[in-house]
């Protein structure tokens, strides 16, 4: 006898909202430098404090509000085109 009970609510939602800038410089000789900066924010209403309440709106576990990426690159002088 298996007395497993399995239940699936799709009652949950989510948004995203985010800020983007990009900054790109070309230096002399070849070299490139570009970074991105994204402020963000996730929102989920998926847990619930009780059976009798809807769902509860939070800031997602997965949130990651800051984001910077840097990079470079160099063109090689025997490949410039």
């Amino acid at each position: 006898l298996n007395s497993v009970v399995e239940q699936n609510r799709a009652d949950g939602s989510s948004y995203f909202h985010a800020f983007q800038a990009r900054i790109e410089k070309r230096l002399s000789r070849g070299l490139n430098i570009l970074a991105n900066y994204q402020f963000s924010k996730l929102m989920e209403m998926t847990s619930r404090l009780n059976d009798f309440d809807g769902p509860e709106k939070r800031i997602a576990d997965v949130d990651r509000p800051h984001r910077v990426v840097v990079s470079a690159s160099y063109e090689l002088p025997w490949f410039r085109g």
